[in-house]
């Protein structure tokens, strides 16, 4: 009996370490959320604006805080702050961050503190002080407010802390267009211009990033997410959040218990336009809900539970720093807050004899899991630092403004060329200097760059990849794809793709990434199509000239095979307007891949893919294994087939739903393969790649083994 109860007891013990190893092998994140009323319970003064001439009148919408903490498998904890402030300025800062280190251990590079940049929030110490008329009431109201948030702040990240429990985070991106550049078209002409269908010109970021976060049940605990636009809608005389609060208020009504998070993007230039109404503050609201319930609906990018984050003070140089004479002759200014200014900047020349030559500026980068890149600048950043932040290292990099610190615009190099408000405006921040010395932008870039490689973020991936030296029989593949957040990572996923073909299969390929606007776009060197042997299209909604629209179908006319993957079946067909002198070509889909694009099936993502009756010995299925898996796109519905002879390879099946996912027609003298499947989790499945290799060879009448290189092929 004792020796059974010995074995017993060795049993439960090994399966109890049993359990726990299991369990120390899921690594999940950590996630937790607080929030804090921030409204003024005193009729403080609004910031944002010279012209009010009275503190706030009660509210249009409370204020608030919040906090959510996110902790990696490794312990690693990072901090977001968003707050209905104009911005954090600098010494509050600095205060902040010392109370961070000491209470939680956490460094500058690990709390990210962000705004809405709402022009309807509180005057805060030491923030534009003397951009207000100000009485000694209001003076102390401002100390006491700015103090007590500084200990609001502190209490709500040690709560969100406290609330850290098993969460999944997944990246997404929606899309909503009330941002206009202010730069590049006049307040005054933005209704007539929209009346008359004249497009708006100059840079803007319309993009949506979101961040979900949700419990260990799925429940959505938080949804962080970002705009560049100005939130300078409606001039409330009341507390308000703007647009940004609206939007957060929708999310949380259409979310119970989800705690939806704004922060400011790189919106420096950027207003919302028509604007000035409470209506129109409402309606944009709205819209950014909207974008952000859009992406929401898509698949989503899941992000493993690594963090990384760096963090670094870049020197920027000031230009004509100011003199006391300069300054005395100030105090004469009909302007009175530049007579403000000059007496402020008097008192801190009094004190400390000298002012500084440059600025010290807060650039930070955190890597999410694997590649999701999240910058944060200080100050007004003009929207040229997201596109180009974008162009080095893709579409889904995530880039905030007003960050950390708010101390004056944050000009582009054509912006500092141009000249104009959003190149310097110093005498509204309080800065002792005229401007920037030029060369703004890059060094912030450069830092961007050196600390995102710092985290283990690589620049994108060059997508030119043809080999020159292969023998002039070589099949030569061209693929076109666009870098569109919307168009399931193509940008990520074929170069590697192509790289892999021309190694193991010893294939010459050319990725060409299309360029512009889904309007108005282009593929630089498509030329080279002329002697292509096989075209592959996997890129969404753009219209293209004329004469590059007449390249491909020359290119069909001449009998040559087409591979079209995912997004293919809409490649040509724009949502909105097309510009002068380019076209889309509506009739591709039906004509030549033989389908019709119907719409997507059930909101669920995902779907059981299958062999379709008698195809299993089709040879572009042979060595697919296993010949059903799970893709995780959502399924496009495309029955029935316009072309009814077409050889339907395989099915997808979701809820009552069956739709065929790939196969095989013929366009006059052209092989035609189509493959709805295609989304970035395919790509990582062998039998995936398996399909396209072998309906490459087969478009090209050729076998896998007449080309493949030494080593493994797949």
């Amino acid at each position: 009996m004792r020796a059974m109860m010995f074995t017993v007891a060795i049993l439960a013990i090994c399966l109890a370490n049993t359990a726990g190893a299991k369990d120390s092998t899921k690594v999940q994140w950590k996630a937790g959320v607080a929030t804090s009323n921030i409204t003024p319970e005193q009729p403080m003064w609004l910031a944002g604006y010279t012209e009010r001439v009275m503190p706030a009148e009660g509210k249009l919408t409370d204020l608030w805080l919040k906090v959510i903490a996110l902790e990696a498998a490794d312990g690693r904890l990072g901090v977001v702050v968003t707050s209905d402030l104009l911005g954090i300025p600098r010494r509050m800062y600095d205060r902040l961050t010392r109370k961070i280190q000491e209470r939680f251990g956490l460094s500058h590079s690990q709390v990210m503190f962000t705004c809405s940049h709402t022009h309807s929030g509180p005057v805060l110490q030491d923030a534009m002080i003397h951009f207000y008329p100000l009485d000694k009431r209001q003076h102390e109201l401002i100390e006491q407010y700015s103090n007590n948030l500084e200990r609001k702040i502190v209490s709500t990240i040690a709560e969100a802390i406290k609330n850290l429990q098993p969460a999944t985070l997944a990246a997404t991106t929606g899309e909503t267009t009330f941002a206009v550049n202010r730069r590049n078209n006049p307040e005054e002409n933005i209704v007539q211009m929209q009346e008359k269908g004249t497009p708006f010109v100059g840079p803007v970021d319309h993009s949506v990033p979101v961040l979900a976060v949700r419990d260990s049940s799925g429940k959505l605990m938080a949804i962080l997410f970002g705009y560049a636009c100005h939130c300078t809608t409606f001039k409330a005389s009341g507390w308000f959040g703007d647009y940004a609060g609206l939007a957060e208020a929708i999310l949380q009504k259409e979310h119970p218990g989800c705690v939806a998070m704004f922060w400011q993007g790189c919106g420096a230039d950027q207003n919302p336009l028509p604007r000035r109404s409470l209506e129109l503050c409402h309606k944009y609201g709205r819209m950014l809900a909207d974008g952000v319930e859009e992406a929401l609906q898509r698949p989503t990018r899941a992000i493993k539970p690594s963090l990384k984050t760096a963090f670094e003070f870049v020197e920027l140089d000031f230009q004509d720093v100011q003199t006391r004479e300069q300054l005395e002759a100030d105090l004469k200014n009909e302007a009175p807050y530049l007579v403000r200014r000059a007496k402020w900047l008097l008192e801190q020349l009094d004190r400390e004899k000298e002012f500084s030559k440059s600025y010290q500026y807060p650039v930070q980068v955190w890597k999410l899991g694997d590649n999701q890149l999240w910058v944060a600048l200080g100050g007004e950043v003009s929207v040229e630092y997201a596109l180009k932040v974008k162009e080095l290292f893709g579409a889904d990099a995530w880039i905030t403004g007003y960050a950390n610190d708010v101390m004056a615009y944050i000009p582009s190099d054509q912006i500092q060329e141009e000249g104009g408000y959003e190149s310097a405006a110093f005498n509204i921040f309080g800065l002792p200097a005229q401007g920037w010395v030029p060369g703004v932008q890059q060094r912030v870039i450069e830092t961007v760059q050196k600390l995102a490689s710092e985290a283990g973020m690589p620049e994108k991936t060059p997508v030119a990849i043809a080999d020159s030296e292969k023998p002039v029989d070589t099949p030569h593949l061209v693929f076109l794809i666009t870098e569109d957040r919307f168009n399931y990572e193509a940008h990520k996923t074929i170069p590697p793709f192509a790289k892999m073909l021309c190694e193991k299969y010893g294939l010459k390929c050319t990725v060409l990434q299309g360029e512009g606007k889904p309007g108005k776009a282009r593929f630089p060197n498509l030329e080279i199509l002329k002697d292509a042997d096989l075209l592959i299209i996997f890129f969404r909604r753009r219209a293209l000239s004329p004469k590059q629209l007449g390249l491909i179908r020359d290119y069909l006319k001449a009998g040559k095979p087409l591979v079209g993957i995912r997004t293919a079946n809409h490649a040509f067909a724009v949502r909105g307007e097309v510009a002068e002198g380019h076209q889309n070509w509506l009739e591709f889909v039906p004509e030549v891949l033989g389908c019709k694009n119907r719409g997507y099936g059930p909101r669920k993502a995902g779907a059981d893919v299958d062999v379709a009756p008698d195809a299993a010995n089709h040879p572009i299925l042979k060595g697919v294994s296993p010949l059903k898996w799970h893709s995780d796109g959502q399924l496009y519905l495309i029955k029935p087939l316009v072309d009814t002879r077409a050889a339907v390879l395989l099915t997808g099946s979701l809820e009552d739903k069956v739709e065929p996912v790939a196969w095989t027609r013929m366009n006059g003298q052209s092989r035609v393969f189509y493959t709805s499947l295609g989304y970035p989790g395919d790509f990582e499945l062998e039998q995936f790649r398996r399909l396209l290799v072998n309906a490459i060879f087969w478009s090209l009448d050729r076998s896998p083994s007449e080309n493949k290189q030494a080593g493994s092929g797949q």
